[in-house]
């Protein structure tokens, strides 16, 4: 999956064990990163590629 991480786009990230998930975003002074951790439940992650979804946020 090739995409412009200049663009006006929001990148999520997962770890392995779906309980940490990381946002990433440019706002056109530098790159931000947001980190969450659950304690005790876990973050719904697609399985497959085929799975991954791009949704438009106006």
């Amino acid at each position: 999956m090739k995409k412009d991480v200049f663009s006006e786009s929001v990148f999520l990230f997962c770890n392995r064990k779906k309980d940490k998930l990381k946002m990433l975003y440019w706002d056109r002074s530098g790159f931000c990163l947001w980190q969450k951790r659950l304690e005790e439940s876990k973050f719904p992650w697609p399985n497959t590629e085929e799975e991954v979804q791009s949704k438009v946020v106006t």
